[in-house]
């Protein structure tokens, strides 16, 4: 077990019609998530799909982004997250709906290679 004593996720749930997904994608690789890293506000992101049928139809993807401190994830609230959510609203409209989750890492567990 390793603990992580300030290590700190910042959790982005979206989910979007299907029909928005690949300009979705797009932007989030080319353009969003390289602007908050290059920007100096995490270090690194993992964009998952979520694998389960939605009852409302369309599609779920998270983004994981990671940062040593935590005063980044709320600067990044208090500095960036407005202007982000209006460029998503005028690219993709409000049938997008998005909610954050700020997560501290407490331990990661795993096999040690041999």
């Amino acid at each position: 077990m390793t603990l992580y004593h300030s290590m700190f996720l910042f959790n982005v749930t979206t989910h979007l019609e299907a029909t928005q997904e690949d300009e979705w994608l797009a932007y989030m690789q080319e353009e969003h998530i390289p602007k908050l890293i290059e920007g100096g506000y995490f270090q690194s992101a993992t964009l998952t799909k979520v694998m389960v049928e939605e009852p409302m139809g369309g599609v779920t993807y998270s983004v994981q982004y990671s940062s040593d401190h935590k005063a980044v994830i709320n600067g990044l609230y208090d500095r960036q997250a407005a202007d982000l959510e209006a460029t998503l609203r005028k690219k993709f409209g409000s049938e997008l709906l998005s909610f954050k989750t700020p997560l501290k890492i407490i331990s990661q567990h795993g096999k040690t290679p041999s």
